[in-house]
């Protein structure tokens, strides 16, 4: 859906592409994927900080999910 490889760094960048198109209302979740994003940041740095722009520029299905349930 959101187009990373299924690899680490792809995990990473949806890590924080997550973050990016509107947090969790549930701390649990968004501190699940705070290490994701902080190993991110050390693999590619660059990579992150444009999944991060991407997730900006979109909006989550969470939100959507959370009303409906």
């Amino acid at each position: 859906m959101a187009g990373y490889p299924m690899t680490m760094r792809g995990e990473f960048q949806m890590a924080i592409w997550e973050l990016g198109a509107g947090r969790y209302r549930n701390w649990g979740a968004t501190l699940f994927c705070a290490p994701l994003v902080a190993f991110g940041f050390f693999w590619s740095p660059r990579r992150m900080v444009a999944a991060y722009r991407a997730g900006r520029a979109t909006e989550s299905l969470y939100s959507e999910l959370e009303e409906t349930f």
